[in-house]
C-alpha cells in the first residue's frame, strides 16, 4: 500500500469537551470519532464535516446526551443517518430533527416502536459499565423512545457541499445495515459491518434483527470492488481506524470456514447472544477479527 492510502493512530488526536461520558477524537479529514469507552458496547458514532451541513453517523447509548458534544464540534446544521437500527446507535435519535435510517421493513418498525424499559434493562445493569455513568442519566427509566425516520436507498447521496457520501446497503449484520462511502477522500464508514473484532452475524428476533451469512460475505464482496479507492476503515466499535485490506482477510477466511468448518475450532467466549441461546452459536476467531453466527447458518450455508 502507498504511504498516502496509510492512516495510523498516530494521526488521531484527543478533543477536549465538556462531557465526562463521552471521548471525542479528531481523525484526518474533517472527521470527529466520538466514543463511550465506559461502556461494554464502546460504540462510535462519527461526525463529517460538510461545508453546508454535517452528518451524525449514529447517536449512540442514549447514556449521555450526544447533541450538546456534536454542537461543540461544529457549527449549523446536522443531519443523522443510522449505520442500522440497533439500540447502541439511535438511542439519542429523537434529539435530532433529520435522522435517516435504510428502508427496511424490521428496522422501521423497531424504530417506530422504540425499545421499552424492561427490553433496555439488561444492557444498563451495573456489569455493563467501566466507570459511572453521568450523574443525569436515569437509570431505571433507560428506554429508546419511538420516532418516525426519514428513509434512504442504496446508492442515496448526501451532499455536504465540499464532500459527499454515498449510501452502499450491506445486509449481513442486520439488513438494514449501510456503509457511507466518501469517496473523495478515499473514506469507508463501516458502521457494525467490518470492524477489528467480534463481528455479530447471529441476530435472529424483531429486536435484533435478521443476520444472514450468506448476505455478509455477498456485502463483503461488493465493497471489495472500491478497496483502490479507498485509504482507511472508519469503524464504529474497537479499532476507530482500520486498513482496506480487512476487507479481503474477511471474505478469505469466512469463505475458507463456510468451506471447511471442521478445520476451525470453536471459541465459547465472547457470544454476545441477546436474544438468543448461546448452544445455539458459535465464534470463530482470525488474525484481525472474529465472527459470532449460528452454527445452522453455517450448517446451511456449507452445504449449498
Amino acid at each position: 500500500m502507498s504511504q498516502d492510502k496509510q492512516m495510523t493512530k498516530g494521526q488521531v488526536q484527543k478533543i477536549h469537551i465538556k462531557d465526562d461520558w463521552f471521548e471525542v477524537y479528531q481523525l484526518p479529514h474533517q472527521v470527529y470519532a466520538i466514543t463511550e469507552p465506559k461502556h461494554f458496547e464502546e460504540v462510535q458514532s462519527f461526525l463529517i464535516k460538510g461545508e453546508t451541513y454535517s452528518v451524525l453517523l449514529d447517536t449512540g447509548m442514549g447514556i449521555g446526551n450526544i447533541k450538546p458534544v456534536v454542537e461543540q464540534l461544529v457549527d449549523g446544521k446536522v443531519v443523522v443517518v443510522n449505520s442500522h437500527f440497533h439500540f447502541d446507535h439511535v438511542a439519542d435519535n429523537h434529539r435530532f430533527d433529520e435522522v435517516y435510517l435504510y428502508n427496511e421493513a424490521n428496522a422501521l418498525k423497531m424504530m417506530k416502536a422504540g425499545c421499552s424499559i424492561e427490553e433496555m434493562a439488561y444492557n444498563v445493569e451495573k456489569s455493563m459499565f467501566f466507570g459511572e455513568p453521568p450523574s443525569s442519566f436515569d437509570q431505571q427509566n433507560y428506554a429508546i423512545l419511538p420516532m418516525e425516520p426519514l428513509l434512504v436507498e442504496d446508492g442515496h447521496v448526501f451532499d455536504l457541499g465540499d464532500r459527499k457520501l454515498q449510501v452502499i446497503h450491506t445486509p449481513g449484520h442486520t439488513q438494514d445495515s449501510i456503509m457511507l462511502w466518501d469517496q473523495a477522500n478515499g473514506l469507508l464508514f463501516t458502521g457494525d459491518s467490518l470492524y477489528k473484532g467480534p463481528i455479530c452475524l447471529h441476530f435472529h428476533s424483531p429486536t435484533y434483527g435478521f443476520s444472514n451469512l450468506k448476505e455478509y460475505i455477498h456485502s463483503m464482496k461488493r465493497i471489495e470492488k472500491l478497496t483502490d479507492s479507498l485509504r482507511c476503515l472508519y469503524c464504529s466499535h474497537n479499532e476507530l481506524i482500520a486498513e482496506p485490506s480487512l476487507i479481503k482477510e474477511v471474505i478469505d477466511s469466512l469463505e475458507s470456514l463456510v468451506k471447511e468448518t471442521h478445520h476451525f475450532p470453536i471459541s465459547h467466549r465472547g457470544l454476545h447472544a441477546y436474544d438468543d441461546e448461546d448452544d445455539k452459536m458459535a465464534r470463530y476467531d482470525f488474525d484481525h477479527f472474529s465472527v459470532v453466527v449460528r452454527k445452522e447458518d453455517i450448517t446451511q450455508y456449507s452445504q449449498g
